[in-house]
């Protein structure tokens, strides 16, 4: 109830996650992970005002139900000024009734946050209502016979139906306590497995010294309502407080006495919410196969198809003319009542001794419990009957309608992404009516503030960062050494849910094309950000071989001088490949394609290259058949896409036209060789290496500040180095080459067919490996897989006019 330092009172609704530890904080759901983050200046703020209150000679009052989980009461005891005289204030309500109420907020959470189609997260031995108290009532039920994990009660003489639902055999059509065996060790009060209880928060707040003597248990149940008795008897001296608590009670539509009545089983024929009845009904069904669903598709669609299922259900009563009343009913039996009314008895005993001992005590909480069903509709019957049947007849028409695509292409870099990107946005308007709506990195605002270009996304080219993990943001800030590269835009998720909206609204399908979402952990955070879309990936393949030589030379354009110094100057292609491909030339093994064992194409190092994004998408179950690779060797990357990929009618046929009339530009960058480059880093590299092995006795300069080098240095060195070449009448190829060893050349060759007939298996049998290796065997005649020889160069005499006063 913050509001906003109005009235200079601390924001304490994380106060209980300063309170716990890592361990305690790792068993709370994923939807309350943020409940476990203690912000910043938290404590000292609430410390201040503690301060000021205490100064000003005023009394505190702190609300907080998340200080009632296990841990709180020793680090609080711990937190607490001496100067505070502290009393801890918790709520009583008779244990029947508040585990009936955490089980209500306990499905309703299920619902909203953890309902999942994988079966084996689905908790179906607690989902119904009886169930839930068995699973949390489990040792006060059935002492020594509970199971750890599945249906609380251990077999003794249960019968399993085909439908794996466990049911206890009746005698004489019952079941009794003296089936099992509750020797226990523990008063009945420690049975329960609900620490949130009022017993179990009262008596971790008993055993902190601190709080010993200022527990106050208030009485839900009294005549007076919660506020009334808040104000009236709990805080001290609170008079105008109090009064005003009264008048209000008293002048509401219901008397005060109706107040206890309020959540009472109004209905003795019905002893269930309808709606959990058809919920019930819908979950066994799925669990015993009755009704299907693809588990690989999302939380969200599955809550869907559920309410469609409940709303089948439905249906198929009211065609029958039947009501929710004409459904089995299961109740608990009548010595697990008779345990749930023992143990609340005694709660009540131990908490408010002499409320218990009153006329409205034990005897009132025995007249309200008689009145109580606890039951459920009886889902086993159901399956098991043939004449219920009738209720999953119509799954086949209850299906969720189709979901727009979405269409993310995330490279590999080097494959033309550029190209692709330039010309959807150039052909917007085509793509617009074969509704296609489009995310394109690279395209800009016009004006600012504008991110919306009717149906193209723009200024979202740091989309990457609004999904990676925290790990991988950091992983791209070190290596970039920019900041806010990891960093994802205020205006971005805001401005994509737009787009998405935009979408859905035009009945558009989407392209995402971001290569920065080729990197780790985009994959899983794409799936939360398309919730409710079909995600199809689009990865262009290029061959391995070929693909290193593109990758290096955008590699060395980028290169910084940290790089340079890291590797000690050792930035030649082959260095690059020896790199990257370290632990594949290092396995002493000699490969092949033909192997029945491929593992080895995960020797290599290039986590950006077409397998490797491959691979970690195909791990996440919503992409695991909804990968698609495209050939960059087709030599038509746009038509391709346009017409292969996405079926966009029109779009296919402006590309065909432009390609037929040559009018189709795919842009790529000139290469200029990095050779002379190259040399001059190497250079530096073993110059820098001497230097600080202290071979540098020859020059006298032990006392002179160093220049600090640079990559604009380097490259005029590089310049520098090809005059001084084209002036003795030499050219570039005249240079001595270092290359690929020949067991190397082997086995990037056999990596890169073996990569080929995982990706695109098809085209690889039919003809793609011969045209691999004649592509291959191509590049090496051309000495593709060498580079300038340092050693050569530097111990040949004759190259010495390169180095006079090189550095």
């Amino acid at each position: 109830k913050w509001d906003g330092g109005i009235y200079e009172f601390p924001n304490v609704d994380r106060l209980g996650s300063c309170m716990w530890s890592d361990i305690s904080k790792r068993e709370f759901p994923d939807h309350l992970k943020e409940a476990t983050v203690c912000p910043d200046n938290l404590l000292l703020d609430l410390s201040e005002y503690m301060k000021r209150s205490a100064k000003a000679s005023e009394d505190m009052v702190i609300v907080n139900p998340w200080l009632i989980h296990p841990e709180t009461a020793m680090s609080l005891g711990i937190y607490f000024d001496p100067v505070w005289d502290v009393k801890v204030v918790i709520y009583y309500r008779r244990y029947f009734e508040w585990i009936t109420i955490s089980f209500e907020k306990w499905r309703e959470d299920i619902f909203e946050y953890t309902l999942s189609p994988h079966k084996a997260l689905i908790p179906s031995t607690s989902f119904r209502y009886i169930d839930f108290l068995r699973e949390y009532c489990k040792r006060l039920f059935y002492g020594k016979d509970v199971n750890e994990d599945g249906f609380p009660v251990r077999k003794l003489d249960h019968d399993t139906h085909d439908t794996g639902i466990v049911s206890m055999q009746q005698v004489n059509g019952k079941v009794y306590f003296n089936q099992f065996d509750p020797t226990t060790n523990f008063e009945v009060e420690e049975l329960t497995d609900l620490q949130e209880y009022t017993y179990f928060v009262a008596k971790q707040y008993y055993a902190n010294p601190r709080f010993r003597h200022g527990v106050n248990i208030v009485n839900y149940h009294d005549i007076r309502g919660p506020e009334t008795n808040f104000y009236c008897h709990v805080l001290h001296d609170a008079h105008n407080a109090c009064k005003t608590a009264i008048e209000r009670e008293e002048s509401a539509s219901k008397a005060a006495e109706m107040r206890t009545e309020s959540f009472a089983q109004v209905d003795p024929i019905l002893p269930f919410k309808p709606s959990h009845a058809l919920e019930e009904i819908v979950i066994a069904g799925y669990m015993a196969g009755r009704l299907q669903f693809d588990d690989t598709r999302s939380k969200k669609l599955f809550v869907q198809q559920i309410l469609l299922w409940i709303k089948m259900v439905h249906s198929a009563l009211q065609e029958r003319k039947l009501s929710i009343t004409d459904l089995p009913v299961e109740c608990l039996y009548q010595f697990e009542i008779d345990r749930l009314l023992e143990v609340s008895l005694a709660y009540e005993k131990a908490l408010l001794p002499e409320f218990f001992r009153s006329s409205k005590g034990a005897d009132g909480l025995q007249d309200e419990f008689s009145q109580w069903r606890f039951c459920s509709v009886d889902t086993a019957m159901i399956l098991n009957e043939a004449r219920w049947d009738f209720l999953f007849e119509a799954a086949s028409h209850y299906d969720l309608p189709e979901q727009p695509k979405a269409y993310i292409h995330i490279g590999a870099p080097k494959t033309g992404s550029t190209s692709i990107q330039d010309t959807m946005a150039m052909d917007m308007g085509f793509l617009k009516q074969d509704k296609y709506f489009l995310a394109m990195h690279g395209q800009i605002a016009k004006e600012a503030g504008e991110y919306i270009i009717d149906n193209m996304l723009v200024k979202c080219d740091q989309l990457g960062a609004c999904v990676w993990s925290e790990e991988q943001r950091q992983m791209v800030v070190q290596g970039s050494g920019d900041k806010n590269a990891g960093l994802c835009p205020d205006y971005l998720p805001r401005t994509f849910n737009a787009f998405l909206s935009k979408a859905i609204a035009a009945k558009s399908n989407i392209v995402i094309s971001n290569e920065w979402l080729n990197r780790p952990t985009s994959e899983s955070g794409l799936v939360d950000i398309l919730d409710g879309w079909d995600p199809i990936v689009v990865i262009y393949y290029r061959r391995f071989f070929d693909w290193m030589i593109s990758a290096h030379y955008q590699w060395h354009f980028d290169i910084s001088m940290g790089t340079v110094e890291l590797l000690k100057g050792k930035v030649r292609l082959i260095d690059f490949m020896r790199m990257f491909c370290g632990r594949l030339f290092a396995s002493n093994v000699r490969h092949s394609a033909d192997d029945s064992d491929l593992s080895f194409v995960d020797l290599t190092d290039t986590q950006e290259y077409t397998y490797h994004a491959w691979k970690r998408y195909r791990k996440v179950p919503q992409f695991e058949n909804n990968v698609k690779i495209v050939n960059f060797h087709d030599g038509h990357i746009i038509k391709s896409f346009y017409c292969d990929v996405l079926s966009a009618e029109r779009a296919c046929e402006l590309e065909t036209y432009r390609l037929e009339s040559k009018e189709s530009v795919v842009k790529t960058r000139s290469k200029k060789s990095t050779t002379y480059v190259d040399l001059a880093i190497g250079v530096y590299g073993k110059q820098s290496v001497a230097h600080a092995g202290g071979h540098n006795h020859d020059h006298d300069h032990d006392h002179d500040e160093p220049i600090p080098m640079t990559m604009e240095m380097l490259h005029a060195m590089g310049d520098r180095f090809q005059e001084r070449m084209a002036a003795k009448g030499f050219v570039e190829d005249d240079l001595p080459q270092e290359c690929l060893t020949k067991a190397e050349e082997t086995l990037l060759l056999n990596v890169s067919l073996a990569y080929e007939k995982i990706l695109l298996p098809e085209t690889y049998a039919s003809g793609g490996e011969d045209a691999t290796r004649g592509h291959f065997f191509s590049s090496l005649a051309s000495g593709k897989f060498c580079s300038v020889d340092l050693e050569g160069v530097m111990g040949d005499p004759r190259w010495a006019f390169l180095f006079e006063d090189a550095i």
